[in-house]
């Protein structure tokens, strides 16, 4: 995997991570890391300062580097192995999921402390909007759609989902559209 800032280049390979100053590629720094085989890296895209985000040397650990302050940090996230995270555009904040699949958590990077939890009980509370069960095991991206209150949910295994729903009263989201563009014979609705 690859990843570019203005000022550094970013290669992610199964143990390591590579960071290069982009203007000269000199190596600024490497890291170690477990087995990654998915790539996961994620980098501030701000221009002040770079937060560099990675898999730990074990399994649910997360590194954290701040290069302005040359910090360097482990998150223990989770206590299953790490399947995504995501930055904020100024890397303050992350979030991480693991292969369990059950919390989600968000954390500060300058602190390593953990800001907040959603676990599966949320989902059932007053603060959840909307749920939309999928079918089967495949892995899935989802967007907000053009239209008021719609998601798209495009699925690894070639399915497409546009779905609607209502903040002030429904908890179920309403299928408006799936097609599966792996599979011809698949009727669309």
């Amino acid at each position: 995997m690859l990843d570019v800032r203005k000022d550094c280049l970013v290669v992610v390979l199964e143990h390591k991570i590579f960071v290069y100053n982009f203007s000269n590629l000199e190596l600024l720094f490497h890291i170690e890391s477990t087995t990654n085989p998915k790539g996961l890296c994620e980098v501030s895209q701000t221009a002040d300062q770079l937060v560099l985000v990675c898999p730990g040397l074990q399994k649910g650990q997360v590194w954290v580097k701040h290069s302005a302050s040359k910090s360097m940090k482990f998150i223990v996230a989770h206590y299953s192995v790490l399947v995504c995270f995501a930055l904020t555009r100024e890397g303050i904040l992350l979030a991480t999921a693991s292969t369990k699949g059950t919390l989600i958590r968000i954390f500060n990077t300058l602190e390593g402390t953990l800001l907040q939890e959603a676990l599966p009980k949320y989902f059932s509370s007053e603060w959840s909007v909307a749920q939309f069960r999928l079918p089967g095991v495949s892995h899935y991206i989802v967007t907000f759609g053009n239209e008021n209150n719609t998601l798209i949910i495009l699925g690894w295994d070639g399915s497409f989902f546009r779905c609607k729903f209502d903040p002030a009263s429904s908890k179920e989201m309403t299928q408006l559209e799936y097609h599966n563009f792996l599979d011809p014979e698949e009727p669309c609705n």
